[in-house]
């Protein structure tokens, strides 16, 4: 199983979803996990509603919980090809059994968490979001919002690998 983390703190939701319906309409055994759903196969398995009755958290707090999901304890192997999963800030603690995610998306850093969590400034809040989602397995790839300074630096400053920057400054388009 590959896994997909994807942080920020706008759009983690919909680049879930789009990842998700894409790979499923390739035709591989997805598994995703955000903020509301955790779905297998295109198809919803929970809710919020679930996770929080449950675990007492929405799911993307701690998405690892559910890759079980992805294990055929008939076949002994995992039935899912990929995994993508939100990855907020409380994930930093939560890390479980799962060691390394082959792909990592950082959308973007807005000053919603200011004040909450010791955040002090969107600095602040992007070097916590790294340390969320910095546990990439070698060879694989990063793709990042090169259009913040602040996750542009802290990306090619500590990391060496394989990244994609990504724009949608149209001044940026060749």
């Amino acid at each position: 199983m590959k896994i997909m983390a994807v942080t920020g703190t706008k759009w983690k939701t919909t680049i879930v979803r789009l990842a998700d319906y894409v790979l499923y309409n390739l035709g591989y055994k997805t598994l995703s996990v955000d903020s509301e759903t955790v779905n297998v196969n295109g198809t919803k398995i929970f809710d919020d509603s679930y996770s929080k009755s449950v675990y007492g958290i929405i799911p993307s707090k701690c998405p690892w919980r559910f890759l079980y999901l992805g294990y055929d304890r008939k076949k002994n192997n995992r039935d899912i090809d990929f995994a993508t999963m939100e990855a907020v800030i409380w994930c930093r603690s939560a890390w479980l059994w799962y060691q390394k995610h082959q792909v990592w998306i950082f959308t973007n850093i807005y000053e919603d968490h200011i004040g909450s969590w010791w955040i002090r400034n969107r600095k602040d809040l992007t070097t916590r979001k790294w340390e969320v989602i910095s546990n990439i397995e070698d060879g694989w790839l990063i793709v990042y919002n090169q259009d913040d300074i602040l996750i542009k630096n802290i990306v090619e400053k500590k990391w060496t690998m394989d990244i994609l920057p990504v724009t949608i400054d149209k001044s940026k388009y060749i």
